[in-house]
């Protein structure tokens, strides 16, 4: 499998992810995901749960690939600024009206960081590793 479509699966892995657990608490536990919004209340949707994510999923991609391209730690570099920007990211969970907004909107974050944060880096670094080892089994030299 390529690597674009091993980051796909990952990017829609996201989604899916944070969806079912949107259903879990809304639909399935009777949770209203409603949060402040300047002097408003904005109820989440699962369209905007799986809109977010995939925008959210593309960027971290597309960041990963131009790290790879210009940089000679893709990983590390994306993984701080994976940080960084889930670090700003949970503030907007704490808007959430109630214990258990708040608690439902935090788990999806923490679950789409938890794929994206696993599934990037490890594609970085298995895609890396693996011209390597295929030139040493065919009795080539490795080059860095």
């Amino acid at each position: 499998m390529n690597t674009r479509m091993k980051r796909l699966i990952m990017v829609v892995g996201a989604a899916v992810a944070s969806l079912v657990l949107w259903i879990a608490a809304v639909p399935v536990g009777g949770v209203d995901l409603d949060v402040r919004q300047g002097e408003g209340i904005r109820t989440i949707t699962p369209a905007m749960v799986v809109i977010a994510c995939l925008a959210v999923g593309c960027a971290a991609w597309a960041l990963m690939a131009v790290l790879e391209r210009w940089t000679g730690r893709p990983a590390f570099i994306w993984t701080a600024t994976a940080a960084t920007v889930l670090a700003v990211s949970v503030l907007g969970p704490l808007g959430g009206i109630g214990a258990a907004a708040k608690l439902v909107l935090l788990a999806m974050h923490a679950v789409v960081a938890a794929i994206l944060f696993v599934g990037l880096t490890r594609v970085a670094r298995a895609d890396r590793a693996e011209p390597a080892r295929a030139g040493l089994q065919d009795g080539g030299t490795a080059t860095g």
